[in-house]
């Protein structure tokens, strides 16, 4: 509340700029940004097996005299997202086609790359085993890997005892700790084969420095309102905790 009352004072003293604030948002939910407004192209629904999706959203940034909005932030803006009160859970991914297997036997695998915090923001649990937690989520830590049901009765013939599998992707060698449910896409329309630890698998999917850096642009961010919180309230949040964040770490360059 301290955070929000002093937001709006301060675009109570300067009016002229609450519109560039609140409408567009430097950093927050627009009106058609809802991620679940988008139409399904096969059926008028959420994307499936997402608990309550009327209350998750994709966070877009816009940047000071730019036109539009991007729907890629920084790693360390999702971080400090991750702070915003009006946000009961953040989560952050990026897509990318890495390769599976070596040499002559190599062929193409979709991944996304995901934080931890990505199925429990999302409500779901797995068909089988488990997924991935913080501890697996960080830089150097040992690969491990969650695939899709398709994935999983295509390519692994749907076998139980996939579990502790090793699958060799881009430069690691990850290890199958989970199986997703079945028709479980994400928040988006097209299935990947595997999701990973987004910061583990950082060096196969961007530079490691993408994860300090402000400047690059590479994830998409994704936040869960907390309860009683409203999308304006919340972007309001949002656009102070960048402008706040953004700020401390220009004087520390």
């Amino acid at each position: 509340m301290n955070d929000l009352r002093f937001a709006l004072r301060s675009l109570r003293a300067n009016p002229g700029f609450t519109v560039a604030v609140v409408l567009p948002l430097a950093l927050g939910i627009g009106a058609n940004t809802t991620m679940f407004t988008v139409l399904d192209t096969l059926l008028l629904k959420p994307p499936a097996l997402v608990q309550d999706p009327g209350q998750v959203h994709r966070l877009y940034l816009q940047q000071r005299g730019e036109p539009g909005v991007e729907a890629s932030a920084s790693f360390p803006a999702y971080e400090t997202m991750r702070t915003v009160r009006a946000f009961s859970a953040t989560a952050a991914s990026y897509h990318a086609r890495l390769s599976l297997g070596h040499g002559v036997d190599a062929r193409p695998v979709d991944v996304t790359g995901v934080t931890a915090s990505y199925f429990p923001l999302l409500g779901v649990r797995p068909a089988l085993g488990r997924f991935f937690d913080a501890t697996e989520d960080r830089l150097g830590a040992s690969p491990v890997a969650v695939v899709s049901y398709h994935y999983w009765r295509r390519e692994l013939d749907g076998d139980p005892a996939v579990l502790g599998r090793a699958v060799p992707i881009g430069q690691f060698t990850y290890t199958v700790v989970g199986v997703a449910p079945e028709g479980f896409t994400g928040v988006d329309l097209d299935e990947p084969d595997v999701w990973l630890p987004l910061r583990t698998a950082t060096p196969d999917l961007n530079d490691v420095k993408a994860l300090t850096s402000r400047g690059w642009f590479w994830i998409n961010v994704l936040a869960r309102l907390a309860p009683g919180q409203t999308p304006a309230a919340a972007a309001v949040q949002a656009t102070f905790a960048h402008r706040r964040a953004a700020a401390a770490s220009d004087r520390k360059s």
